[in-house]
């Protein structure tokens, strides 16, 4: 048991590539920019030997390499400039930010509406009644 503990514990993709991103920014931007990766497009592929992890970029429409980590060394071999990355998380932030204020407006505007057919109906029903 212990064995497929370690097998699974070591091929964890997905908690290798939060570790690799914290190690980019630092664990206390990290921390504080914890509750919005999962809001990211990040992907992670494996080509030949290495992770490559990348993320879209809405400002430039196109998918970032973010690192490229070695599976056998266990090493990043590649990664984006500190600088760069969070200059990138701070594009995506206010991309998330924007999208969610539009639609925000968008599901006010719908319960608006139908609160208006609704108090329509029940206006139309009492002319109705105060017409018989």
């Amino acid at each position: 048991m212990g064995t497929l503990r370690s097998f699974f514990s070591e091929n964890d993709l997905d908690g290798r590539v939060y570790t690799i991103i914290q190690e980019i920014i630092g664990r206390d931007k990290f921390e504080e920019l914890k509750d919005f990766l999962h809001f990211y497009k990040i992907t992670a592929e494996i080509i030949d030997d290495r992770l490559e992890i990348k993320q879209f970029s809405h400002k430039k429409k196109k998918w970032v390499k973010i690192a490229s980590f070695n599976i056998k060394t266990k090493n990043v071999e590649k990664s984006i400039n500190r600088s760069d990355f969070l200059k990138l998380l701070d594009e995506e932030n206010e991309y998330i930010l924007r999208s969610t204020e539009e639609e925000i407006k968008r599901t006010a505007n719908i319960i608006l509406a139908l609160l208006f057919l609704i108090l329509g109906a029940i206006v139309s029903l009492l002319l109705i009644n105060t017409i018989k």
